[in-house]
């Protein structure tokens, strides 16, 4: 059986994560201090991280290879066999590592009548397709035939196709949305800029701050228009 791979792990550890996280920023961004376009651009990278690890974990589980493990069948006279080819036996020593593992566990998957499903192929191991096709091993002084299938998993094919499909088109949708956003931001603030230059506002004659079209009152200071009023209106009058 297949045991919880780590793309599945992470998988678990950040959909949690992304949701508070996905939280926090439209929070954020509803109280100002985050802009929309860069709310777009975190949730399109968020998204990008949860297709890349979410295809990872379906992936995970899907095309494998079945092994199988039986005593060697008895030969005939003439040391052939009827419908099964068998490769020259290999001592389980001479096997890598990797074919040493994979043997063992499917051994005892046999032992207890439970199947091996693994993405591992060692390069020792060939794989059973149109002709029936074993691997002789020696090991602990008995024979023993290694059948490996392939399992095509067309369920989990489709699945994380479209999830993969899905996903991305979103997360580009997203981060391709904010920096639009941004670019349209940018130029509208050049745009008000040009037009306060072409008004040429007045400015207070106090501390320089511009007053804007149409404004007599400085936002600043509290400089009014009408205070020079006043002071000339009395510097005319007569002592």
């Amino acid at each position: 059986m297949l045991l919880l791979l780590p793309f599945s792990l992470l998988l678990i550890i950040a959909i949690p994560l992304f949701l508070v996280g996905g939280a926090v920023a439209i929070y954020l961004t509803s109280k100002g201090a985050l802009s929309v376009h860069q709310l777009y651009i975190l949730l399109g990278v968020a998204i990008a991280l949860m297709t890349l690890l979410g295809a990872g974990a379906i992936d995970s589980y899907g095309d494998t290879i079945e092994y199988t493990v039986d005593q060697c069948m008895e030969r005939g006279t003439d040391g052939g066999m009827d419908d099964q080819t068998v490769n020259s036996g290999t001592e389980f020593g001479e096997l890598s590592p990797e074919a040493q593992d994979v043997f063992r566990s499917a051994l005892q998957a046999s032992r207890a009548d439970d199947e091996y499903m693994t993405r591992k192929h060692p390069d020792e191991f060939e794989l059973q397709r149109d002709t029936e096709t074993t691997n002789e091993i020696q090991y602990e002084s008995e024979c023993y035939e290694l059948t490996a299938q392939y399992r095509a998993n067309v369920e989990s094919n489709i699945l994380g196709t479209f999830f993969s499909a899905v996903g991305w088109s979103l997360a580009v949708a997203l981060t391709v949305g904010g920096l639009v956003k941004r670019e349209r931001r940018r130029r509208q603030r050049w745009i008000e800029s040009d037009s306060l230059e072409d008004v040429k506002s007045e400015r207070c004659p106090n501390c320089d701050e511009s007053l804007g079209q149409g404004s007599d009152e400085c936002q600043r200071c509290g400089w009014s228009s009408t205070d020079d009023d006043t002071q000339e209106g009395n510097s005319s009058q007569p002592k």
